[in-house]
Formats: structure tokens, sequence, C-alpha cells
């Protein structure tokens, strides 16, 4: 069986211990403060979560084992975080307006109703009922939000995040001002 030549990994594993909220352009490139953009190139709210890699004893993983065929495919290898959260699930993710929306979303309102999300295989068309729905480990160290349209009353368009993990961490933060046009 050959070496793999895998760099050492901090750990296979990760445990969430803060998050961040940036915006995002459908080009990928992430928004300023205060910067300027139109409904139909803003891309995404992103959810990254600080983490700690733990638990590798791992130097690689093997994802196919013939003694006969040494070729590249032969092993690949671990990367940091390759299996997710040891121990965490989302128990409740809530997004709250810090201006006002449109008349069905003042300052200081939930707008999860807003938002959809593809997480771990599945889309969600709302993040309402999200965490109910997703009770397994998490994979992911970030999870990416789709606003489904601009802010009517206010183009400042601001929230603030409040998350929440099954061991009873919680994690709030207040993103940075984009303005949606």
């Amino acid at each position: 069986f050959p070496d793999c030549d895998c760099s050492p990994i901090e750990g296979a594993y990760f445990d969430i211990n803060g998050i961040s909220v940036k915006n995002y352009r459908k080009s990928g490139g992430q928004l300023s403060e205060n910067q300027t953009v139109v409904f139909s190139e803003y891309g995404s709210l992103l959810i990254d979560y600080s983490v700690d890699y733990i638990s590798s004893m791992e130097k690689h993983r093997s994802t196919f084992n013939n003694p006969f065929i040494t070729s590249a495919l032969a092993c690949s290898c671990n990367e940091n975080g390759d299996h997710g959260a040891k121990t965490e699930a989302i128990e409740s993710l809530t997004l709250i307006t810090l201006n006002d929306f449109d008349a069905e979303h003042p300052a200081g309102d939930t707008i999860n109703d807003l938002f959809s999300t593809y997480y771990n295989g599945t889309t969600y068309n709302n993040i309402v009922d999200f965490p109910g729905q997703n009770t397994g480990l998490i994979q992911q160290e970030d999870i990416e939000l789709f606003l489904s349209k601009p802010p009517v009353d206010n183009p400042e368009f601001r929230v603030k995040v409040i998350f929440r993990l099954s061991n009873g961490e919680e994690y709030t933060v207040e993103g940075k001002p984009v303005m949606i046009i």
C-alpha cells in the first residue's frame, strides 16, 4: 500500500467557538461595509463559523485499497474538519432585521421567512423550520443564506444573527450594513 504523503492536520472534527456574518455578490466577491449592490447582483449572506479543530489521529484515509494498483486514486488526504462537528447540531437560527425591511418586517422583526438555503444536500425554501428539519451534526464550517427579495422601506440591509447549538452554546453577531437597491 503506497504512502499517501499527507500533511498532518490539526483535527478531523471541529468545535464551533464563534460566528461572523458576511454579504457576498453573486460573482463571489465580498461586499464591504455600506457598499451598494443591485438586488439582482446580491448573492448571499454567509454565516462563517470560527472553529477549533479536534480529535485527529489519522494521517490519511484510504478511499481505494488494492495492492496491485498504486495510482493517485489509491488514497486521499484528510483536510481539517473533514468529518464535521464532533458533537454540535443547529438548535436554532434566527435572523433579525435591524432596519425596517418592508411593511411585514419592521426593525427588530425576525426575517427567517425571507431566506432560503441549500444545506447538507437539501434545499430549504425558507429557514423558518430549517433547524427542526435538520437535526444532524453540522457538516460544514459555514452556512449560506439566500435573500428572496430586496428591502422595500430602507435600502440599508443589516441583520443580527442568533445561532444556538444543541450543546447549549449561543452566538450573536450583527452584520455590517450593505445597501441593496
